[in-house]
């Protein structure tokens, strides 16, 4: 059984950035815990496994382009 979690980057971002894009990297320590769900311009929705062990661990790194105004 999975969970969707959902983070919209802009809130992450400082006020005065345009034309953003990015890139997620997910690294699973212990199996397959986090899968990608959707990416769009703003946000990046990820899936959560309910199926994993006390001390599973998965990271999720972001590159950010973008534009200074």
């Amino acid at each position: 059984m999975e969970t969707e979690d959902r983070n919209n980057l802009k809130d992450y971002l400082p006020s005065d950035i345009s034309n953003t894009s990015y890139e997620a990297k997910i690294t699973n320590v212990s199996n397959e815990i986090v899968t990608e769900a959707q990416k769009t311009d703003v946000s990046y929705s990820y899936n959560v496994s309910k199926n994993g062990n006390i001390g599973n661990q998965a990271e999720i790194e972001f590159t950010i382009h973008s534009n200074k105004l």
